[in-house]
């Protein structure tokens, strides 16, 4: 594993921008002063290889600055992975970072923890907090289910974007 001192002598880190500068050639793709690292398309995270070893770069942020790997999960405030300015990522729980998932590729109602109900035709709505899922209702209508996983997610402290 890479230490705090190894990568500060290999790499720059700006943290008004995020980037990761390279201080010396580590390879014909990694010349000096260029940008370190490549974003993983699959994930929308940026990664880079150092002593043969695939690292994310916001968690490198974190040995970079604070001589340490996080304790936990890290978050990017505004939803994009391939930000690593330091004002952007915070330390959070995975059960916080749970709060902040986009829509599941597989909802069908458009709103996340609704959902149509067709034996007994009727909208559903659901949360699930610290793994228990917390039945909502079930609704006559979308909206008024929509409301209710609103109304959920703001008691819970689900952030702005989850579900988007």
């Amino acid at each position: 594993m890479i230490t705090q001192q190894d990568l500060k002598r290999l790499l720059h880190y700006d943290p008004e921008t995020g980037v990761f500068t390279n201080k010396v050639a580590r390879s014909p793709n990694a010349l000096k002063q260029s940008r370190a690292g490549s974003l993983n398309k699959k994930l929308g995270y940026r990664q880079l290889y150092l002593k043969k070893k695939l690292y994310y770069e916001h968690r490198l942020v974190w040995l970079y600055l604070y001589n340490r790997w996080p304790k936990e999960q890290l978050d990017p405030k505004n939803q994009d992975r391939a930000d690593n300015r330091l004002a952007n990522l915070h330390e959070t729980s995975r059960a916080n970072n749970m709060r902040n998932l986009p829509k599941a590729c597989t909802n069908t109602s458009g709103i996340t923890g609704v959902y149509w109900n067709p034996t007994n035709k009727c909208w559903i709505a659901r949360i699930q907090v610290n793994k228990v899922t917390i039945y909502l209702g079930s609704f006559a209508s979308k909206s008024k289910a929509a409301l209710a996983r609103q109304t959920a997610n703001h008691k819970y402290k689900f952030t702005k974007n989850h579900g988007v």
